[in-house]
């Protein structure tokens, strides 16, 4: 009797110490994955209709928050390695730029959807959502020659 709870307790921390190193690294991935979101979000910024920059933001928004609930799931495993730990914090606050950034855009004035209805003249069936975010921000796309 007293084997097999040894048995069972050695079991039970096999599979807890499975589970941590689990959530740990799927919530690393989705870190990952946040980022690259993002950054090719911002990096292919003009070539996206408004409708897409929105599902980037959300994916993205999504992804981090998905990544801060398993981390504090399991938060032992943080001090187990602590360069790890800052490096997550980093990846988080890039992350958290990113992301701010992205806010401030959708929450300006100009890219309401009152103000691309404006655009009439660039809209494509007069959807606000197929707007290309070329006539929103300034600067250089395919569309216009630099």
């Amino acid at each position: 009797m007293l084997i097999q709870v040894v048995r069972r307790s050695r079991t039970t921390r096999q599979l807890q110490h499975t589970l941590e190193m689990f959530t740990t690294n799927v919530s690393d991935l989705h870190l990952i994955t946040g980022l690259a979101i993002m950054l090719s979000g911002w990096l292919q910024i003009h070539a996206l209709d408004v409708h897409h920059w929105y599902v980037v933001v959300y994916l993205a928004w999504i992804s981090s928050t998905v990544h801060l609930v398993l981390l504090s799931i399991s938060p032992s495993r943080l001090e187990q390695a602590p360069i790890l730990k800052y490096l997550r914090l980093l990846g988080m606050m890039v992350l958290l730029g990113l992301l701010g950034g992205a806010l401030l855009l959708i929450r300006t004035k100009e890219f309401s959807p009152q103000s691309v209805r404006s655009h009439s003249s660039e809209l494509v069936g007069g959807l606000w959502g197929q707007c290309n975010l070329h006539c929103l921000l300034p600067g250089p796309t395919k569309h216009h020659k630099t």
